[in-house]
């Protein structure tokens, strides 16, 4: 095995790892969810080691000053220094250590392998992930389908089928990109996953995942259509503001009749009851926060007295700002939204100018991410798949090869003519 092949292989069995499939799926006695246990965390360790090492042995990091760079190390260095004044100074300083950690990997993977070639490994990975799951759900369907409240639903491995959904979300993006790739080998694997992704969807019964993909595949329609339509692009603009507003009113005005259609109730499975207790307890911090990676535990009294008002225990905000709130404040909070908008923007007008498809499937998975946090804590989570590829999309994290190297794939925006 040469060097390039063992790296993408390391590469793959990180991603693979940073999903939380090797991650126990029970919960502590004082009801938290464990995070991770020796196994899993032997397992980070170790493939994030080795993607780490064989970077540096290759090219290295090149740092060229983009705005989203120097983001990246203020966010690195805001959480690091929450240790100071963090309610849990240890947990601080190991979870900002990972969190530079799970950095450094997307770094050095997008800057050795390029963009296309990370987001077919990514692909890969995600596969796999999703044929280890089904494989619990059929033949350990004790473990891999769950009970109540969601009877039926598909979890796998995860301790809840959100998580299962959120990765099969990811695995629809990518599958979609790259399903037309020239060669039938890879026009097969990206097809399978395409169809594997969709149906672990649909049987995790996940509405945020179907929510979020019926966004992006409506925003992937009329970036296109922006793009290449010669003609009838106000009118297409046009159309979707007003679809959009109209669909907006119907919601507000008929909020509780829809939640209850798809099985939630008015307060979105108690996270509104959450959200406003936890807007008020980060109100006691509202600039530094209570320290990255330190405010959930059993040791917090803000914690218990939370679990006691609620009547349930919660091991996240359910909210990706609120979460970042919690843990850096408002600085941190503002750092990772010009992030996110860095990421967003950058990606529409570089493709909108005649860039590749990397550049639209960075845009929708922005999107994606910004959506996903305003109900899942998935911003910023160290040794976690969507950290991994958040930072390997930012514009400053591409690699030379992608800017002097020939295109050699077709993807969706770059069909094959007829």
């Amino acid at each position: 095995m040469n060097a390039s092949r063992l790296f993408e292989t390391t590469v793959v069995l990180a991603l693979i790892v940073s999903t939380g499939t090797f991650a126990p799926s029970l919960q502590t006695p004082t009801g938290m969810a464990a995070e991770s246990g020796f196994l899993n965390q032997s397992l980070l360790l170790c493939t994030f080691a080795a993607v780490i090492g064989l970077g540096l042995l290759g090219r290295g990091i090149r740092f060229r000053g983009a705005v989203s760079e120097w983001l990246l190390g203020v966010v690195l260095f805001w959480s690091a220094l929450s240790v100071f004044w963090s309610a849990r100074p240890e947990a601080t300083a190991v979870r900002s250590f990972a969190l530079m950690l799970t950095m450094l990997v997307a770094v050095f993977a997008v800057q050795t392998l390029g963009r296309r070639d990370f987001i077919a490994l990514a692909g890969r990975a995600i596969l796999i992930v999703l044929a280890i799951n089904v494989l619990v759900v059929f033949f350990l369907p004790q473990t891999g389908i769950a009970g109540f409240p969601t009877d039926g639903a598909w979890r796998g491995l995860f301790t809840q089928k959100n998580v299962l959904g959120r990765i099969a979300l990811i695995g629809v993006l990518i599958g979609l990109f790259r399903v037309f790739s020239p060669g039938r080998r890879k026009r097969t694997e990206n097809l399978v996953l395409l169809c594997s992704s969709v149906v672990v969807i649909i049987g995790t019964r996940s509405a945020t995942a179907v929510a979020v993909l019926i966004i992006a595949l409506g925003l992937l329609t009329l970036v296109l259509i922006l793009r290449h339509a010669r003609v009838g692009i106000g009118v297409a603009t046009f159309g979707v503001g007003l679809g959009g507003l109209l669909a907006a009113s119907v919601a507000l005005l008929t909020f509780d009749e829809m939640a209850a259609a798809i099985g939630r109730n008015a307060t979105l499975s108690g996270r509104l009851p959450l959200w406003d207790e936890l807007l008020r307890i980060g109100g006691k911090a509202p600039l530094l926060g209570k320290g990255y990676g330190a405010f959930w535990s059993p040791e917090n009294e803000d914690v218990i007295l939370l679990w006691s008002r609620l009547g349930w225990m919660p091991v996240q905000a359910h909210n990706g700002y609120i979460e970042i709130f919690l843990q850096l404040g408002a600085v941190g909070l503002v750092l990772v939204v010009l992030m996110l908008v860095s990421l967003g923007c950058s990606s529409f007008i570089r493709f909108m100018r005649g860039g590749d498809g990397t550049w639209l499937l960075a845009f929708i998975l922005a999107v994606a991410i910004v959506v996903l946090s305003l109900t899942e804590a998935v911003l910023l989570v160290q040794n976690n798949i969507f950290t991994i590829l958040f930072v390997a999309l930012l514009p400053g994290s591409d690699a030379v090869a992608d800017t002097r190297l020939p295109r050699q794939e077709g993807t969706l925006e770059d069909p094959v003519p007829v």
